[in-house]
């Protein structure tokens, strides 16, 4: 019978710590927004509808979002700095889920196929200091918040 006791005892404690950090709010693993960043780029390549050479083959749930060809990571901020896809012939549409990388201070886009507008989504990124995406087929107009003054 002790060892029932101290079985239900545990359970009870477990139900009490995980009821009070859901109540303070506790914070997210340190790897959280990794995570994060890793579904967004997952989501990217589902827009992605040409890859001739499998430039992004390593991009799949199984491997660590740091791991991606092309990616680059501040492991200290836990985010996802760099997006470098530089002559990949890549086709498809620049997916506004890039604005979900909110980490993000290089998008390098040079020499691919992609087509369709530049999503104003991307001025959403504050720490965005290089955007290039010469050699592409996109059309229409520039977000007026990514336009230099």
């Amino acid at each position: 019978m002790p060892f029932v006791e101290t079985i239900v005892s545990l359970l009870f404690q477990n139900l009490v710590s995980a009821s009070s950090n859901a109540v303070i709010g506790h914070h997210h693993s340190p790897h959280h927004s990794l995570i994060t960043d890793k579904a967004a780029l997952l989501e990217f390549k589902k827009t992605i509808v040409y890859d001739p050479y499998s430039m992004l083959a390593t991009w799949k749930e199984a491997t660590d979002v740091c791991n991606f060809t092309g990616v680059s990571c501040n492991t200290q901020h836990h985010r996802v700095t760099d997006l470098i896809l530089q002559d990949y012939p890549l086709a498809g549409r620049l997916s506004p889920i890039v604005s979900n990388l909110t980490g993000l201070c290089n998008l390098v886009l040079v020499g691919n196929h992609f087509y369709g507008t530049i999503p104003a989504e991307i001025a959403l990124l504050r720490r965005l200091h290089h955007l290039l995406l010469e050699g592409n087929n996109f059309h229409g107009s520039v977000a007026d918040s990514l336009a230099l003054p």
